[in-house]
Order: C-alpha cells, then sequence, then structure tokens
C-alpha cells in the first residue's frame, strides 16, 4: 500500500460520515425516548399515593414499584 492510499483510508476511517452521525443521533434519540418514559411512569406513579411492598393491589400502575404480581406489590 502505498501512502496515498494509506492517508486516504486513515481519512475514511477518522473522519465521521453524515450517516454515522444520522446513526448515532437516533441511537442516542430512542435511548433518550425510553429512559424518559420509564422514568416519567416511576414518578407518576410514586406522586399519585402509590402502594408500598407487600401492600394489596391489583394493577402494577397502583404499586411504587409498578409490579404487582398475584395482588401484592413486589
Amino acid at each position: 500500500m502505498d501512502d496515498r492510499h494509506f492517508d486516504d483510508w486513515v481519512r475514511a476511517v477518522t473522519t465521521p460520515s453524515p450517516r454515522r452521525g444520522v446513526l448515532r443521533f437516533l441511537a442516542g434519540a430512542l435511548t433518550a425516548a425510553t429512559l424518559g418514559g420509564v422514568l416519567t411512569a416511576r414518578g407518576a406513579a410514586a406522586g399519585a399515593g402509590c402502594f408500598k411492598r407487600k401492600k394489596r393491589c391489583r394493577r402494577d400502575s397502583q404499586c411504587c414499584t409498578l409490579n404487582c404480581r398475584y395482588g401484592v406489590c413486589r
């Protein structure tokens, strides 16, 4: 491999392409949306007078942990 080909190869590998930037942005947006939804749901449950562990429940949304199994918050 001569010097010119090597330089071209190094530039291609180290220079971020527009596609990489778009993919990185989309991955970050998806992660933020997922984490934001989880944190918002838990915060809403905690702020709405949720049930503590080992209390009777009927739905996941009634428990602070969002985990109602067999009628008891887990």
